[in-house]
């Protein structure tokens, strides 16, 4: 269970909202100052995320909580949103190389290019279907484990 700690801006029944503060990795990096993630990290700044909990607990505004989520379910979810685009693309891109070459001129990259993009538009549609399929899927939700800070 991948853990992180938030505090609740509004509660209405038995929905809160929790606001988390994302983290880089240069707090516990050595080089800390001396890689563009922290010079990226410093421009962008930090950045805070509101997340919708379902709880049986009785929270008020302002409370400190422990959110959890399933590390399979994350991992699971970044590989729809990340890869299943780009391999579609790919794909796409590939056999429109093959059916551009077969076809038409083969330094004919406009072919190849149309492809990837349609691709890619279908790995979008895909990862909207998989979202919606999804959206209520208790294994995709975080959960409130505990109140306090980590």
């Amino acid at each position: 269970m991948i853990q992180e700690s938030g505090v609740v801006i509004k509660v209405e029944g038995s929905t809160a909202w929790v606001e988390t503060q994302r983290k880089t990795a240069c707090d516990s990096c050595s080089a800390k100052r001396g890689c563009g993630n922290a010079v990226i990290a410093k421009v962008v700044g930090q950045k805070r995320s509101i997340v919708q909990v379902d709880t049986s607990d009785t929270l008020v505004a302002g409370e400190d909580v422990i959110l959890g989520m399933n590390e399979s379910a994350l991992v699971k979810g970044s590989f729809a949103i990340y890869i299943v685009p780009l391999l579609l693309m790919m794909l796409f891109a590939i056999s429109g190389e093959y059916l551009g070459g077969i076809y038409l001129a083969p330094e004919n990259e406009f072919f190849t290019i149309i492809t990837a993009a349609i691709g890619l538009f279908f790995g979008f549609v895909w990862l909207k279907r998989f979202n919606k399929k999804n959206r209520c899927n208790t294994l995709y939700q975080p959960v409130i484990l505990r109140k306090g800070r980590l």
